[in-house]
């Protein structure tokens, strides 16, 4: 065989490779609002996040701010784990979801501890209503 076709069976086994490679997709989180909850009155509303660190992280950290507002937030672990922010004027917010994470490594007898790497940022735009909660339900896996 001639070089030539050597060359493109190798650029026709890339090609699939790439293609067939599956591209982690973050999901859209779910959104809804409830009436009332703590926090809520008639001149603000309230943002509850709920979300799960999956158990294949040794421990994962969620990092959520609202930078026009001047809030921040973040919790540390595993298991079910919730982010709220009470008491919010009612208006249009930006804000930023950071997930980092620590994945199990069942490897024995390492010695160096690993350091928190960051798996995905959302930044999306919500609506704060008066008197209302809006619940966020962002998957993790």
């Amino acid at each position: 065989m001639k070089y030539s076709t050597f060359f493109k069976i190798g650029v026709f086994c890339l090609t699939i490779l790439l293609l067939g490679c599956e591209k982690d997709e973050i999901k859209s989180p779910q959104i809804e609002y409830v009436d009332g909850g703590i926090g809520t009155s008639q001149t603000s509303g309230a943002i509850e996040f709920n979300f799960n660190i999956p158990n294949n992280y040794a421990t994962g950290r969620v990092r959520i701010e609202f930078p026009q507002a001047n809030l921040l937030n973040e919790v540390n672990g595993i298991g079910y784990k919730q982010i709220r922010f009470s008491s919010v004027f009612s208006g249009t917010y930006n804000y930023t979801f950071e997930f980092w994470g620590i994945e199990n490594n069942n490897s024995e007898g390492e010695t160096e501890v690993p350091s928190l790497s960051k798996f995905f940022i959302i930044d999306k735009t919500i609506e704060v209503k008066n008197g209302q909660t809006l619940i966020i339900t962002q998957d993790l896996d």
